[in-house]
């Protein structure tokens, strides 16, 4: 059986980067990371949209697109998987946040990406209280990621059968979630029991 595990780094994580940063856009050496990745062994980087909006990041603009497929297929890597880290300082359940969803993903889709990252953490923060008011608008990103032969990657502080709920309400195909190891131990969840209970729905770690 083939196996189509691959192991990426996310965008900034192979550049020094200020203090107290941990998830950031390295403005002047992005270009430089994906020799960098080649050389460490890993398939991809994980493109990142920041917590606020970088018109000056290549994703935007078609210029943009052409210069990362360029260093893709220069760096033999692959175009696998692109974070809106947006949504963690603008509310999901925002219309115009929704419409930014949209907007990148059209963008994902020229890239030709294969999954789109969604982490509902602080102002996005999505619980088993408030889950029912994310189903209309995560139906929406997922017709349009459908269309676009994207997989959503949903990344939230839920349990593993709260997960299965989130799930079964959206009832999209192509919608997973993202199995965070770091965060579930830091929020007590039960790693094992998790990952048995997910199963096939987990897909991004």
């Amino acid at each position: 059986m083939k196996n189509n595990t691959q192991f990426g780094m996310v965008q900034g994580r192979l550049t020094q980067s200020p203090s107290g940063c941990l998830q950031w856009f390295p403005q002047d050496s992005w270009q430089a990371e994906f020799n960098t990745a080649k050389n460490i062994g890993v398939s991809y980087i994980e493109l990142i949209a920041e917590v606020q909006h970088n018109e000056s990041n290549p994703i935007w603009t078609d210029d943009g697109i052409r210069e990362i497929k360029q260093l893709v297929k220069d760096n033999n890597l692959t175009l696998h998987a692109l974070c809106n880290d947006y949504i963690v300082e603008h509310s999901f359940l925002d219309e115009d946040i929704v419409q930014q969803n949209i907007d990148l993903l059209e963008q994902g889709k020229k890239l030709g990406v294969e999954k789109y990252i969604m982490p509902f953490f602080e102002s996005s923060e999505l619980t088993i209280g408030n889950m029912q008011e994310y189903i209309e608008p995560l139906k929406r990103i997922a017709r349009v990621a459908d269309d676009a032969a994207i997989v959503v990657c949903l990344e939230t502080i839920l349990t593993g059968s709260e997960l299965l709920k989130l799930l079964e309400l959206i009832d999209m195909p192509n919608v997973k979630v993202v199995y965070d190891t770091g965060n579930r131990v830091a929020f007590g969840h039960d790693l094992a029991g998790d990952i048995r209970l997910l199963g096939d729905s987990i897909a991004h770690v």
